[in-house]
């Protein structure tokens, strides 16, 4: 949340729910609207978690900023896949989670 978005994450994020991904950001900062206020002005269309019971996230056309372990296919951290690139990770998350390409 400090300076600007990586390089490619915009593009990778919105083409993702574009094609019909519902993307998470969990963090564990207290401030979960300082996240999505961070991914909005970065041009990520984002919301803070409400606290509301899930178990999963299915919007796909904005970001959840949660601190909440949800349920997902895929979790990109250093013990779920290992990020390296943008172009590398939505391809592994497209290889490993088939969705109809919604564009």
């Amino acid at each position: 949340m400090y300076g600007d978005i990586a390089p490619g994450a915009r593009d990778a994020l919105l083409a993702l729910m574009a094609d019909g991904y519902a993307v998470v950001a969990r963090s564990q900062r207290t401030d979960q609207k300082a996240v999505a206020a961070w991914l909005e002005q970065h041009g990520v269309p984002a919301v803070a978690d409400t606290g509301e019971p899930r178990a999963y996230w299915t919007d796909t056309t904005r970001v959840l900023c949660t601190p909440r372990a949800l349920t997902s296919p895929i979790e990109v951290t250093p013990y779920g896949y290992s990020h390296q690139d943008w172009s590398t990770t939505t391809a592994h998350i497209r290889e490993t989670i088939n969705r109809p390409n919604r564009r």
